[in-house]
């Protein structure tokens, strides 16, 4: 038994003797690199860091690591980069912002940080990680640097993890993608459930494949639903559709006066056939008294961004059914009469009064 003890008393006097001696190296290297850091390499600033942050060889800290990891990032480091991007995902030593992560991380990746991309496709391998999943989608996406090629079919596949988690951003994205390649019938549930989910883009676009039939039938009446909700979110072409559909009764009642105010909307905006279309409606006298001077007005606006062919044409042209212009219409002579008052100098009142005479005799 004795022997024994002796024996147990040695042993622990090697590890105890091995232990100082490992603390005694792991010492001289974190005051070499110490050194080498407050001396400005990149590298020991970046491998200072890191010890900091996982607490190795020194007590663990994530304030001091960031700093660390910053000094080198400012000489470019590409892996203290990242390694601030981390800091800033995890939020440690500095509050969580996973944006600035993505800028770090992008940052890093377009310096040539290729293994950070390879890590971060091994992570979504391994446990599906939704902050990884939606940085490699944007990176696959957009591009980034030579690091990273423009590569469509890799963002879908990744924007497509993303949508099966519910990320809405990802939904419209994955539609997005098979809307520009003219894939309607996939990109329609995609367009439904983001809009289902309260995204005003996706319900002006679900809505408008549904008027036009995109990847499914023809369905107006539902369309005008989605669209309501994507033009009270001022969506310009949703508010165009939709009154397009109300002034038309085109699978909803019709509603001159609705109709009416999402044009008026349209147009202060800057969309010319909105102008048009008000121009129309003062001119017909459609959920507001006719008045000539007021749709003029609006024709003029709308010929002033490039529609007066347009106008021209409308003056030109017989008013039959087929064509339906305004040629020799009280319009077109009220036209004329206003257009007497910029001929000529002075204005030939004469024929000016015996124009709106003749219109003011037909009410």
């Amino acid at each position: 038994m004795k022997h024994i003890h002796l024996l147990l008393a040695i042993a622990t006097a090697f590890i105890a003797t091995g232990n100082a001696t490992a603390q005694k190296k792991d010492s001289i290297e974190v005051h070499t690199l110490l050194a080498k850091a407050k001396q400005g390499n990149s590298e020991a600033q970046n491998t200072l860091g890191t010890y900091f942050y996982l607490g190795k060889k020194v007590k663990q800290n994530y304030e001091v690591a960031l700093k660390w990891f910053s000094m080198a990032a400012k000489q470019k480091h590409v892996k203290a980069i990242a390694n601030m991007g981390l800091c800033y995902q995890k939020g440690r030593g500095i509050a969580q912002d996973s944006l600035m992560a993505v800028k770090l991380y992008k940052e890093s990746v377009k310096a040539g940080n290729a293994q950070l991309v390879k890590q971060r496709e091994e992570n979504v391998e391994k446990n599906k990680s939704a902050f990884d999943i939606n940085l490699l989608a944007d990176l696959y996406y957009h591009g980034c640097g030579t690091t990273v090629k423009k590569d469509t079919q890799q963002a879908l596949k990744y924007y497509k993890m993303a949508a099966e988690s519910g990320s809405t951003e990802a939904l419209i994205k994955v539609a997005a993608i098979y809307d520009q390649d003219k894939m309607y019938a996939e990109a329609l549930p995609y367009f439904k459930q983001s809009a289902d989910k309260g995204n005003a883009l996706a319900a002006y676009k679900y809505g408008e494949y549904l008027c036009n039939g995109k990847g499914t039938v023809v369905d107006k009446t539902t369309a005008a639903t989605y669209l309501e909700k994507a033009a009270k979110h001022n969506i310009l072409n949703a508010m165009m559709l939709l009154a397009d559909l109300l002034y038309k009764a085109d699978g909803v009642p019709q509603d001159y006066a609705r109709a009416m105010l999402l044009y008026k909307q349209a147009a202060a905006k800057g969309n010319t056939a909105a102008m048009w279309n008000i121009g129309i409606m003062y001119k017909n006298g459609l959920s507001v008294k006719p008045n000539y001077l007021i749709a003029l007005q609006w024709f003029g606006s709308a010929a002033e961004k490039g529609m007066l062919p347009n106008f021209q044409k409308q003056l030109n042209e017989p008013n039959v059914e087929i064509k339906n212009g305004w040629k020799n219409t009280p319009f077109a002579r009220f036209t004329h009469a206003m257009a007497l008052f910029q001929t000529s100098t002075p204005p030939p009142y004469a024929d000016i009064v015996k124009e709106l005479t003749q219109l003011e005799k037909q009410d």
